[in-house]
């Protein structure tokens, strides 16, 4: 009898955990953050690489996906692709967090954002809105980044719910993870368009730069604000206090810091994954890339990143003085030299997160065509200030950067 009676429980055990199955599945189908409600990476790659072929398959997809730019997107059915080209533009999210936007007919221009630290894909969209409003219509393909670590797109469905989660939970992603995301980047960039260019403020600028040496045939030019080569030392230190304080002690001192004008530390900041920062500065720049070059594919004929014969030259009267440090700044010279396409660097010259001297020497030994550009105000030095409050201006220096070193007929 007790031998019937467990069989019988064992029996609807397994029945009541078949229904739950079910029903999770079910259910997770329903829910916006289901990854099939977004692209992935791996649906945005195509095997016909570089052949208009590819380019219409993947307008095809992520008009699928996405959402069209003009509102007559009840016009036809999106689930046949030969009736999608009636739309000129379609948006989507990979996974809800990185954001593109592609054009029906394949332009010459695709612009790359890449993101600041605790920032989003949104941090460049005022400006690009900026640069389409400058020349009277979009005829450039966006691939606006999020990096792993950070919140979704404000265009994700679920991104208020989403938001607090992140809130509780403190996201957060090492530089690897970085690196990876800037691969299947670069991958889907070099179908989008002609001419690559990556737009990259602090830790994004640093992986644009890592990007322009790593993918030298499809990197066409930089656009640098306040990029993270060297991160200062006090932050670097401040990065990895949350190991160790209190949470209470550590909103005392966001708090307390912004009285010095550091960045607004945004609720959902994990502060210990500043650190992955200068270990992705000093790991693929300083140390990986001298000690064995091949592991980033660097290997053109010019790559002479170890050579620290010549001196360091006077600064040009472009480029203000040295403000902050006294160390040696060759590994950034040479590191400048390595780069051959057009560069504009907007730097911060007070700027208490990154170092403004590192990236004045990296400016002076590039190569390429490169414009250096001081964007401090004497009011607000914050990092990313000029980004938030600038965005007209910088969309103007963009786009005149663009046309004049890159293409004529980027817009």
């Amino acid at each position: 009898m007790k031998l019937l009676e467990n069989i019988f429980i064992f029996k609807n055990s397994i029945l009541i955990l078949i229904t739950i199955n079910l029903l999770s599945c079910f259910v997770l189908s329903k829910s916006p953050n289901n990854a099939d409600t977004f692209l992935h990476w791996s649906d945005v790659k195509c095997n016909s690489s570089g052949t208009p072929q590819c380019y219409s398959q993947l307008y095809c997809k992520i008009a699928q996906k996405g959402q069209p730019t003009k509102n007559d997107s009840s016009r036809f059915d999106r689930s046949n692709c030969d009736s999608i080209n009636q739309q000129e533009s379609y948006t989507t999210l990979i996974n809800g967090f990185s954001r593109i936007s592609i054009l029906k007919n394949k332009p010459e221009l695709v612009i790359v954002t890449l993101h600041g630290l605790w920032y989003t894909a949104d941090q460049f969209k005022p400006t690009l809105n900026k640069i389409i409003d400058v020349k009277g219509q979009k005829n450039f393909n966006t691939i606006e980044v999020t990096l792993p670590g950070h919140i979704k797109s404000e265009d994700s469905e679920d991104f208020n719910s989403y938001k607090n989660w992140a809130i509780e939970n403190k996201p957060i992603a090492t530089f690897d993870e970085w690196l990876e995301a800037m691969d299947n980047t670069l991958t889907l960039a070099k179908e989008l368009g002609n001419k690559v260019v990556l737009v990259g403020h602090s830790t994004g600028g640093l992986l644009s730069v890592i990007a322009a040496l790593k993918y030298s045939k499809v990197v066409d030019g930089l656009i640098l604000v306040e990029p993270a080569l060297q991160v200062q030392a006090l932050r670097d230190i401040g990065s990895n206090v949350s190991k160790v304080l209190p949470g209470s002690i550590l909103k005392a001192l966001i708090a307390f810091s912004k009285l010095f004008n550091a960045p607004d530390v945004k609720p959902f900041a994990n502060l210990s994954m500043g650190a992955e920062i200068q270990k992705m500065a000093d790991s693929v720049l300083l140390k990986r890339i001298k000690s064995t070059p091949s592991i980033y594919n660097l290997n053109q004929p010019n790559f002479n990143y170890s050579d620290n014969s010549n001196e360091l030259p006077e600064l040009s009267p472009e480029i203000p003085p040295i403000v902050y440090t006294k160390e040696d700044l060759t590994p950034y010279f040479n590191l400048g030299k390595n780069i051959n396409i057009p560069v504009m660097l907007l730097n911060n010259e007070h700027d208490v997160v990154i170092s403004p001297d590192a990236n004045k020497y990296f400016f002076m030994g590039l190569k390429g065509p490169k414009q250096y550009i001081t964007i401090d105000f004497g009011i607000d030095f914050r990092h990313a200030y000029f980004i938030k409050e600038k965005s007209s201006q910088l969309a103007e220096y963009i786009t005149e950067f663009i046309e004049k070193n890159i293409s004529n007929n980027a817009f």
